[in-house]
């Protein structure tokens, strides 16, 4: 990281993707996803904070605004089908995957924060793509990642932020064409992969209450201490409607 951050090459690089400058923008999912992860490994190399504040500007705002300015439009419910639309929405949410990709413990408290907010931002999204599977099971992808890479840092409070987000993105509680199943069981697949890195919270924690948070705002979560196996439970209630024995099958 401190070799690649030296390159001029890199820099127009992290600009070139952060603005989905062509032929960038045309790269395959994984590569994209890939590619993002390797830029943000790449802003915890040593720089002074000047450099460093001005590569995540470069890097990860781009990528905030452009997303809070999309949903944001006064007319996004209607011009959220268009597929130039649609493809702005899920390279945002593969880029949010290679983020939580590159999760390590020296910066999982600035990228914890960075992912809640988008996370937050998404509810509703759900609903809104609730006909498209491909984009849903995207969404729910980044709540998976987020949850394997990061839960094992975080503390109860922030544990809470992630359950809450979690609980108030609804994560599949309904599926609308029955007769698809065997089409879109991948989203029960991803939720069920999701409650699996929830419940690892109870015996793989590597976080010192939330001592890697430690300069942050903590927000108030005394007297609601939820445990993992509560919010997978929850889960698993949301889950177990939708299977049907076909399904099962």
């Amino acid at each position: 990281a401190n070799i690649v951050v030296q390159c001029e090459n890199w820099w127009s690089l992290a600009k070139q993707f952060a603005s989905r400058s062509p032929p960038l923008h045309m790269l395959s999912s994984t590569v994209q996803r890939t590619l993002m992860k390797a830029l943000v490994l790449g802003g915890f190399a040593h720089m002074d904070s000047d450099t460093k504040q001005q590569y995540w500007a470069e890097v990860l705002h781009p990528l905030q605004q452009r997303f809070l300015n999309l949903i944001n439009q006064e007319n996004f419910a209607q011009i959220c089908q268009e597929e130039a639309v649609k493809q702005e929405i899920v390279a945002t949410l593969e880029a949010l995957c290679g983020i939580a990709e590159a999760t390590q413990i020296d910066n999982v408290a600035s990228l914890f924060s960075f992912l809640m907010d988008f996370l937050s931002s998404c509810i509703g999204l759900m609903e809104v793509y609730r006909n498209s599977p491909e984009t849903v099971n995207l969404i729910i992808e980044v709540f998976v990642e987020v949850a394997h890479k990061q839960i094992c840092y975080l503390g109860e409070t922030k544990s809470m932020k992630l359950y809450e987000v979690y609980s108030k993105n609804n994560l599949g509680r309904k599926r609308l064409d029955v007769a698809a199943e065997e089409d879109q069981y991948q989203d029960l697949l991803l939720i069920m992969e999701l409650l699996t890195n929830l419940l690892s919270k109870e015996f793989i924690d590597f976080s010192d209450t939330d001592e890697v948070f430690r300069g942050q705002e903590q927000s108030s979560g005394a007297g609601r201490a939820v445990s993992a196996a509560d919010v997978v439970l929850y889960g698993v209630n949301i889950v177990l409607p939708l299977m049907s024995q076909d399904l099962l099958k």
